[in-house]
């Protein structure tokens, strides 16, 4: 780590530091700051569903007494180890269920898209988000 001296700069070097300086803030946090997070996700016609075996495993580790999988967060921890532990004994008859890692800037908003029970993950980054009066517009 070097150090700078202040003392003595005119008011456009420190002007031009200042910049320099948030410049590097601002090209850490779109990099460094970002959170790892897993999504379940299906990747083949039918839907997404656990198998009986993996809705007893998940409410076992979760406490939960879910009757379906529809409700069931797709980034709760407990449906993640489920389809890591289990594989392809976690799917239903019509599903084929993967993990799905992203990296996420703070404030990015995920949507799962739906056709024919094939989902994918979109993932809009905060810079493509705007606010209109209370209502999220977001840019794919």
């Amino acid at each position: 780590m070097t150090s700078i001296d202040l003392i003595g700069l005119s008011d456009s070097e420190l002007i031009e530091l200042r910049t320099k300086i948030n410049e590097i803030l601002v090209s850490r946090e779109a990099t460094d700051w970002k959170v790892t997070k897993n999504f379940v996700v299906n990747t083949e016609y039918g839907g997404f569903s656990l198998s009986a075996e993996g809705l007893a495993l998940y409410n076992q580790l979760s406490g939960h007494n879910e009757k379906s999988s529809y409700k069931i967060p797709r980034y709760d921890p407990y449906l993640i180890e489920v389809v890591s532990t289990l594989g392809d004994r976690a799917n239903a008859s019509c599903a084929k269920l993967n993990i799905q890692t992203e990296k996420l800037s703070p404030g990015a908003i995920c949507v799962i898209r739906d056709y024919d029970g094939i989902e994918n993950l979109i993932v809009v980054e905060p810079q493509h988000i705007k606010n209109l009066g209370g209502d999220l517009l977001y840019m794919v």
